[in-house]
């Protein structure tokens, strides 16, 4: 039975090779391409089945878009016939073309989204062609740098949920082929001048930053006005793995901090940079790369002097990589925070909205893959732990919260009916029951979480030039699904994925 798992899963990883090759040469052939800002593709939250009905065509000229000066584009949703198939749970797919999702925060007529969608399609055959050699292939996919992602079969995107906050370059398997294993510090700006709108896009930075890990990075965060403090008191002098509970810890400190003094950058650093070098010379966290994330409105010196003590030892090595986010519109001391990360091979971002958070943070992983992709010929296989494709994980917490306040709304309006009965021990007894029950009755068949691995490996820009520009590293990366019925795998699917520098 070992040997039939090995040679299945050898199986997948061969699909996502073909994948990985088709990709990086089709990137390469069409580099010189034009981009059509109005291609048509199959959006996967637009398309429309036969039938259905479609929005009607604008008949007023379309509005400007403040961001790129330029007219807004419609394209006409395309129209696909969608059967529903058992061996994908009754999900309606048609198995002719892959469709397309794009994350909210992502314009699809950008140049170079546009573009990567363009290229992209021609893996439509590769897809069809490994599933044709192997029917046990579920879901492929290609993820883009650029935040779109190619799903094959095509099928429409769930809209069960009140905002769609799927972005693949957040999911584990884009995440840990885009960058080694890593230990990360995030020091955040705990001065009397970050308040208002500067904390509200500190702490989005903050969380985005967390978003991005997976189990096999450690993180800690370290607030700093006159003295150094975590931001949960137990994780102390430490790094600890960024698994959904310690990662919940830390959101809900971080949430609840108040800026208030001055801020003390020197104590920040040091403190910062002994607890890599204990954790080094430890044998703990992930003994791979390491960084520290500076997130402030400012900073009144460079401190080279702790870069030197600490991080300038052996040059030009710099085992400690910096990046640095500025928060605020109107900044006055830029350039020493963007000295800081220039200067220990980091990277420099000025965010004054909470609306670019996102991407702006993204452009951090490419940094932290530049070693992987000095070589461009290496490419390593990452599976993920096994997790039940069912719920965005990161809407957990919300869900969690939505459930407990329909029960306590449930609570007052019986005590509107019952009142002090409500309090009698055999009254709570049978709330008590009658919520256990509830969580007794929940699905325990597998078939009901179609749970999951996945298996990627990232996938190189080709050009002669990449490695010189410093925007385009990193282009695909590939990954497969594997999903497990007690214990045994049964399905697989084919994940691609993309990424820049």
């Amino acid at each position: 039975m070992a040997k039939e798992i090995e040679m299945m899963m050898d199986l997948k990883v061969s699909a996502v090779r073909r994948i990985m090759d088709t990709a990086e040469n089709t990137a390469l052939s069409h580099q010189n391409d034009m981009a059509d800002k109005m291609f048509s593709y199959y959006n996967a939250k637009s398309m429309a089945e036969p039938g259905e009905p479609t929005p009607p065509a604008p008949t007023t000229p379309p509005d400007m878009d403040d961001q790129i000066g330029e007219p807004l584009i419609y394209v006409p949703p395309k129209v696909l016939v969608l059967e529903p198939r058992p061996e994908f749970h009754n999900t309606p797919v048609n198995f002719s073309v892959s469709s397309v999702h794009v994350p909210v925060n992502v314009f699809d007529r950008a140049s170079d989204v546009i573009k990567a969608i363009q290229w992209s399609e021609n893996l439509d055959q590769i897809f069809r062609d490994n599933y044709k050699n192997d029917p046990s292939l579920s879901w492929q996919f290609f993820g883009s740098s650029t935040g779109f992602m190619r799903q094959f079969p095509a099928s429409k995107w769930k809209k069960d949920v009140p905002v769609d906050l799927y972005d693949c370059r957040l999911r584990s398997w884009y995440m840990e082929a885009a960058t080694s294993p890593k230990d990360i510090i995030i020091l955040m700006d705990g001065s009397g001048s970050m308040l208002g709108q500067r904390l509200d896009i500190a702490k989005h930075v903050v969380n985005t930053i967390l978003d991005t890990l997976g189990t096999n990075d450690f993180v800690n965060i370290f607030t700093f006005d006159k003295e150094v403090s975590p931001v949960v008191g137990c994780f102390e002098d430490t790094l600890i793995q960024a698994n959904l509970g310690n990662i919940r810890e830390l959101k809900e400190g971080i949430e609840s901090f108040k800026p208030k003094s001055i801020a003390n950058y020197t104590a920040a650093l040091t403190r910062a940079f002994e607890i890599l070098e204990e954790t080094k010379i430890n044998s703990r966290g992930a003994q791979c790369n390491q960084a520290i994330m500076i997130i402030g409105d400012g900073a009144p010196e460079n401190n080279q002097e702790v870069f030197q003590l600490h991080n300038w030892r052996d040059p030009p090595y710099r085992p400690v990589r910096v990046f640095t986010y500025l928060i605020g519109k109107e900044v006055a001391n830029w350039d020493d925070i963007r000295w800081m990360a220039c200067e220990n091979q980091g990277y420099y971002v000025h965010l004054s909205d909470t609306a670019e958070v996102r991407e702006m943070v993204l452009n951090y992983i490419p940094v932290m893959a530049r070693p992987l992709v000095l070589g461009r010929h290496d490419h390593p296989v990452i599976w993920t732990q096994v997790y039940a494709d069912l719920e965005d994980t990161k809407l957990s917490d919300y869900l969690w919260d939505i459930k407990q306040c329909e029960e306590q709304k449930a609570d007052v309006l019986e005590y509107w009916k019952v009142h002090d009965r409500m309090l009698e021990p055999a009254e709570m007894h049978r709330r008590e029951y009658r919520r256990m029950k509830e969580t007794w009755n929940q699905p325990v068949d597998s078939n009901v979480y179609q749970f999951m691995t996945t298996v990627s490996m990232p996938i190189y820009d080709r050009r002669e030039n990449a490695l010189i520009n410093l925007t385009t590293d990193i282009n695909p990366a590939a990954k497969i699904n594997l999903q497990v019925v007690s214990k045994l795998f049964l399905n697989l699917s084919n994940n691609c994925k993309k990424k820049k520098r």
